[in-house]
């Protein structure tokens, strides 16, 4: 729970909250960011990567709001529901208490924003304003009032308002003044569909309670239940609202252009699926007892992928992923370009073999019963291992997406050979058919080539490209949690030293906070902060290495920065202030996997002495051959 004071929010008026001050609410098809002023300040209907009809977030003038706020306010906390995505806003004024509760519900059929607002002591006085901007900012008209009472906009898309008093016009928006008196609750609702105010009336207690419910019941399913239960839970419950339930897509975030750096020009539109993202995303949810969500999401692949090219798909079909930059907004805090779509999707990233394929291996794991769904995508995950055999040695734009050219990135070529190792585990486990010499001899070729040209011994450390000098968390964190090389390897502990000495943010002194990378032209003009991915993958390495009393503190530091357990993309410790989009799944499926390492390797550690291996994987032979042309 967190708390807002009034000069607090008198000092955002006109400007723009800090990003680790909203909260996320969702339906599993789009998501609403609830400011600590009671604004909507982002919501696309009806799904993730729909025009926006709130978008304050991006344009405070033009980008439209659904607020809903006390006069004179002193104070404002907010909070969610234990184990659920309800979010409560409580407040105070000099005459009165209240408190505010927004949700939407998860069920098909009942897709719309709810909010309600009681009064618990004294008087409070609000003033509401419902200004909608469709179609990413667009003028909708004025609002049309219907027979039966309810409020519509008839600009595209049709857009409803249900409120238990009366609202005036004012321009395009509605508005109204409250004075509400202790006991008093006054509903509101918005939606894409017509319903009888009655019948919206009499259902919205009901449906807050099934939500609840909902949620509570998916949370509880949490197969972890050890000292981080409520970030783990946290995580989970923010993951699984990312997730497009008609598909089994995930999103890699709920929102478009949050830059890495404030007024700069790093701003992603992240509301799509990036099979690498879904692919973790679902294995850390397998992990903690979900199978449902990785189930839906290999039919949703099976349905969209092709062996060809697949590096991100809109969540559902006939979506536009065709990258363009908005002509007037100015953007969160005047940074500029606001760009809708993700050229991205041109791009080669040949990690994506090995993600997808090790999402399969977890998933069926965990999951033998659904041996049918195997069977059923095996052609596929077969004809993945067999391109990244073939494909390996190509240059691509890598996990980072660059935009200044292909190289040979170490982390790719690593995933290659997750691709083949997990394909050749699938098909002996399973007496699956493929050419599995052939990938296990390719997989060693691959695996060779990364222990000795990844490896600078100059530098002391692997290097963000074959041969290469650059320093990239990516792989070098990552390589003993793919089971490539231990954790415990005098080449890791290196690496891991080298990182923190020329990566870690200025000033940091636990050296947690690390750059992707530096001296890099990729492409993009502007600067980034500290993406806080790396810092759970450097917690999750100490873990494997055994150093486990460093893991724990800082792991305790990395959930002390989040308000309320819910994460951005990026991380400036000098302010304490989140940047790039939100909520971040990559983030979030880093915070449960550090966990779930770190209590791993404890386990290990006390049963049975030092770490000798990585997730159960056996340690790797020495490196000893070159690659001989193509790279």
């Amino acid at each position: 729970m967190t708390g807002h004071s009034e000069a607090q929010s008198s000092a955002q008026k006109g400007e723009y909250w800090p990003i680790e001050q909203y909260l996320a609410i969702g339906d599993l098809r789009t998501v609403a960011l609830i400011a600590p002023d009671g604004g909507v300040d982002w919501l696309c209907l009806p799904q993730f990567d729909s025009p926006s009809v709130f978008a304050r977030l991006l344009d405070s003038a033009q980008g439209g709001v659904f607020q809903v706020q006390a006069q004179a306010c002193r104070e404002v906390t907010q909070r969610y529901r234990d184990g659920t995505n309800v979010v409560d806003t409580v407040g105070q004024t000099a005459t009165g208490t209240w408190v505010m509760t927004d949700w939407m519900s998860p069920y098909p059929a009942l897709q719309r924003f709810n909010r309600r607002v009681e009064v618990t002591a004294g008087t409070v006085t609000f003033e509401a304003r419902i200004a909608p901007r469709p179609q990413y900012g667009h003028r909708p008209g004025p609002p049309v009032r219907e027979p039966d009472g309810n409020w519509r906009w008839a600009t595209p898309p049709s857009l409803y308002i249900w409120a238990d008093v009366p609202l005036v016009p004012d321009g395009d928006d509605l508005v109204a003044t409250l004075t509400l008196t202790a006991g008093t609750v006054v509903r509101f609702g918005l939606g894409l569909d017509p319903i009888a105010p009655e019948a919206w009336r009499t259902s919205q207690d009901a449906d807050l309670q099934e939500t609840v419910n909902f949620w509570r019941a998916w949370c509880g399913a949490c197969a972890y239940a050890g000292t981080y239960a409520a970030a783990i839970d946290r995580s989970a419950l923010t993951l699984k609202l990312l997730t497009f339930a008609p598909t089994g897509a995930v999103v890699a975030a709920a929102t478009t252009s949050l830059p890495e750096d404030p007024g700069g020009q790093r701003n992603w539109d992240y509301r799509y699926t990036w099979l690498r993202d879904a692919s973790m995303t679902l294995t850390a949810l397998d992990w903690l007892g979900h199978p449902e969500e990785s189930r839906a999401f290999f039919r949703w692949m099976l349905g969209c992928c092709t062996a060809g090219h697949f590096v991100l798909h809109p969540v559902s079909a006939g979506g536009v992923v065709t990258e363009w930059e908005h002509p007037t907004w100015t953007g969160y805090g005047g940074a500029h370009p606001v760009r809708i779509g993700n050229a991205a999707a041109g791009q080669q990233q040949l990690d994506v073999y090995g993600e997808v394929l090790e999402a399969a291996w977890q998933h069926f794991q965990r999951d033998p019963d659904d041996c049918d769904s195997l069977v059923a995508v095996w052609p596929f995950l077969a004809t993945l291992a067999e391109e990244a055999a073939a494909r390996w040695t190509e240059p691509d734009e890598g996990i980072w997406e660059t935009r200044g050219g292909r190289a040979h990135f170490t982390y790719s070529k690593a995933q290659c050979w997750v691709a083949l190792d997990r394909a050749v585990r699938l098909a002996g486990r399973w007496e699956l058919p493929g050419p599995v010499d052939h990938w296990r001899e390719t997989a060693k070729f691959i695996r060779d080539t990364v222990l000795d040209q990844g490896y600078n011994p100059v530098l002391g450390s692997f290097v963000q490209t074959l041969g290469g000098t650059t320093l990239d968390a990516s792989c070098l964190l990552l390589l003993p949690q793919l089971g490539i090389i231990e954790a415990g390897d005098p080449r890791m502990r290196d690496t891991v030293t080298a990182i923190r000495t020329h990566l870690a943010i200025k000033g940091d002194p636990d050296r947690l906070f690390l750059y992707r990378y530096r001296d890099l032209d990729d492409g993009v003009a502007g600067s980034e902060h500290a993406f806080l991915l790396c810092s759970t993958w450097l917690i999750g390495t100490l873990a494997l290495a055994g150093d486990l009393p460093q893991a724990r503190r800082l792991l305790d530091r990395l959930l002390g920065i989040a308000p309320y357990g819910v994460y951005a993309e990026e991380y400036d410790p000098a302010t304490g202030r989140f940047w790039g989009n939100f909520p971040q799944a990559f983030t979030q499926l880093g915070i449960i996997t550090a966990i779930l390492h770190l209590e791993h390797a404890q386990t290990e550690m006390a049963s049975r002495g030092p770490l000798t291996g990585c997730r159960g994987w056996p340690a790797p032979e020495a490196a000893t051959t070159k690659l001989d042309g193509g790279v």
